[in-house]
């Protein structure tokens, strides 16, 4: 997958934001292609915590495994080291202040090693896709919920991370 980036700007602090957007646990509650995710590793998020998600990929559930190989408080959160085919992937959530509120960034880059990698364009294609929606769902899910997300809250929408 050739490298890209997406961002959008949500009208909520950064602490807020990160706070929400940088756990994994998290991703169900408004990432479009994570259906299940938990922590593995004991202890605070940081360098070396790893994660199990189950994705939906056009139609099928695929299990994944992770760990995070780069965290900056309210900055900035990196994960690679995953299983399978997306071993060599590297996907990045960045946080800046922005006027207003805080600018998110999705970025990712790797190979999936489809067809001897002759898919990727497809593939980064469908990786920009998916990270432009579920930026604009993130944004709809944390500024529908303010109150909650401004105490740093995991909860949204009365559901459970």
């Amino acid at each position: 997958m050739k490298p890209f980036n997406e961002s959008a700007v949500i009208q909520i602090p950064i602490e807020a934001v990160f706070a929400f957007a940088a756990n994994p646990q998290n991703d169900p509650l408004w990432s479009l292609a994570v259906a299940e995710a938990r922590q593995t590793s004991l202890g605070s998020l940081g360098i070396g915590t790893t994660f199990q998600q189950v994705l939906r990929l056009h139609g099928r559930r695929v299990e994944i495994t992770f760990a995070v190989t780069g965290f900056e408080q309210n900055r900035m959160l990196e994960i690679g080291r995953f299983s399978g085919r997306l071993r060599s992937a590297i996907a990045r959530r960045t946080f800046e202040p922005a006027p207003g509120g805080t600018r998110v960034t999705f970025s990712g880059e790797g190979a999936s090693g489809l067809f001897l990698n002759l898919l990727e364009p497809l593939v980064t294609t469908a990786a920009r896709r998916q990270a432009r929606r579920s930026l604009a769902n993130l944004k709809q899910t944390l500024e529908a919920q303010p109150e909650q997300t401004a105490a740093g809250s995991n909860r949204v929408a009365g559901r459970e991370p």
